[in-house]
């Protein structure tokens, strides 16, 4: 499907449930945002986005697991989503973003005062492993925190869950010997969450706190 040059602004969730579709052509419209019902394309293997005014890429899209083309170039995007890797692309193009850089600077570290709704649901997420507790037969059994814990993040350094606060960080990784890449994109970011400073400062990981201005 080719709707290129159309000044579009949006997209209808509704493309979304086209999921024959093997080609989808975007570029050069004035799109700000992509649905995360993206995701429901499954059979898309083409995917071209360039030349919009897109900051973010929603994690949806790395649900599409037959995608081989994505194009991108000439947006706004500075960090790819948490499942990047996940896609088996052959082709990414990504020319004219700003990405984030692999520029370490010094940064003071201030830890959020959680809320008690977030150390409920970090004990619980701990003991969810235990399916005989007490706590995991009493959140079964109300719909609510189940609806409010099925929004569970995973720390990508220790593996605990978290809710609501986390912090942001990015990783940078060398796809070129995937994928075919943009030329001047050597190391590709991808967002990445850890559960608290603790775990930031573990030592030999390869995490990099995202600077605010």
């Amino acid at each position: 499907m080719n709707l290129n040059n159309n000044e579009l602004e949006s997209i209808p969730k509704e493309l979304c449930s086209l999921q024959k579709l093997s080609e989808l052509h975007l570029s050069h419209n004035c799109l700000i945002t992509i649905p995360e019902e993206i995701g429901y394309m499954t059979n898309l293997r083409m995917l071209c986005l360039s030349r919009n005014q897109i900051g973010v890429l929603p994690d949806g899209l790395c649900k599409l697991r037959k995608l081989r083309i994505l194009d991108v170039a000439g947006n706004k995007i500075q960090i790819f989503p948490i499942a990047m890797e996940d896609l088996m692309l052959m082709e990414l193009y990504c020319e004219d973003n700003p990405l984030l850089q692999k520029q370490p600077v010094s940064a003071i570290q201030e830890e959020e005062v959680w809320s008690l709704k977030e150390i409920a649901a970090r004990l619980i997420f701990s003991q969810s492993a235990k399916e005989d507790s007490i706590l995991h037969t009493a959140v079964k059994q109300n719909l609510e925190a189940c609806n409010i814990l099925s929004k569970k993040q995973e720390c990508a350094q220790c593996g605990q869950g978290f809710l609501n606060i986390w912090l942001e960080c990015v990783r940078f990784v060398n796809v070129r010997q995937k994928m075919k890449i943009s030329r001047n994109v050597h190391l590709l970011p991808v967002r990445t969450l850890l559960c608290s400073y603790k775990c930031f400062n573990h030592p030999g990981h390869g995490f990099f706190g995202i600077a605010v201005p």
